[in-house]
Parts: structure tokens; sequence; C-alpha cells
């Protein structure tokens, strides 16, 4: 059980580490660069490099450890577990959460911070729906990991 413990606050510490970062770059970041101009560019020339950096180890250390948390809980990924309420909520949560994290590192490190020069306004919104919808993706898992175990 300690070993449960242990994975289930590397869970919840890394994935409020990555929920956090994402929720404070897309409300207050993203628009604020957006708002600069050349400023805002240099500032995310910065900033940007840095970003998977804190964002990567969390993303994955919350997922992998979910991952070996889902496998006690199921039993080893049992079928009637993973369809019960309680396991199909996990179960979104979990798809929802990697969707984010495969988006988020992909599609979100691909685009990368304004190249010198490039306008920072064009350079947020054109990472801005792509991190709106990871946002999304990571609140459905944090309300589907909340409420999973009371259903």
């Amino acid at each position: 059980m300690a070993g449960f413990a242990i994975l289930r606050a590397i869970h919840i510490l890394s994935g409020a580490a990555w929920v956090g970062t994402t929720f404070f770059l897309i409300a207050f970041v993203i628009p604020a660069v957006a708002r600069s101009g050349e400023a805002g560019g240099r500032f995310m020339e910065r900033l940007g490099p840095r970003i998977p950096i804190a964002i990567g180890p969390a993303s994955g250390l919350t997922m992998l450890s979910g991952l070996a948390m889902y496998g006690v809980d199921s039993q080893g990924f049992h079928p009637s577990w993973i369809l019960a309420p309680t396991g199909l909520t996990f179960t979104i949560g979990a798809l929802a959460a990697i969707a984010a994290g495969i988006l988020g590192g992909t599609v979100l490190r691909r685009n990368g911070p304004p190249a010198p020069g490039e306008d920072a306004a064009a350079a947020a919104r054109r990472t801005s729906t792509v991190a709106t919808t990871v946002l999304v993706l990571l609140g459905i898992a944090v309300i589907c990991m909340a409420v999973a175990r009371y259903i």
C-alpha cells in the first residue's frame, strides 16, 4: 500500500504542475504576449524553450503513475472493472489526459516559440487553439479523476 500512496502522490503533484502550468500559460501568458507585440516575441523567445522542460516531465510522470495505478485498480486491466461506472470514468479521464499529452507534446512542441522577427500576436494565435483544446482535455481528466471513486 505504501507504493500505491507514493504513486498517488506523484500522480497528484505532477498532474497539478501539468494542469497549473497549462492553465497559467493559456489564461495569462499567451494573451499578454499577443498584446505585447515585439516585446512579447522577445519574451517568448526566452520562455518558449523552457516550457517543455516543465510540462514534459510533469505530463510524463502523471501519465506513467496514472497507468500504474489504473493497472492496480483494474486488477490487471480486467474488463469488468474497466466497464463498471468507476472504471469507465477513470478510463475517460485517462484517455483525455493521454490525448492532451499527445496533442501538447507533438503539435505545441512543433509550433514552438516565435521565430526571430515573427509577430508575437501571430505566434500566439497559432498556438492558442491547440493549447485551449489541451486545457479542455486536461479539465475533463481532472474532473473524471476527482469523481470516479464516487460513481
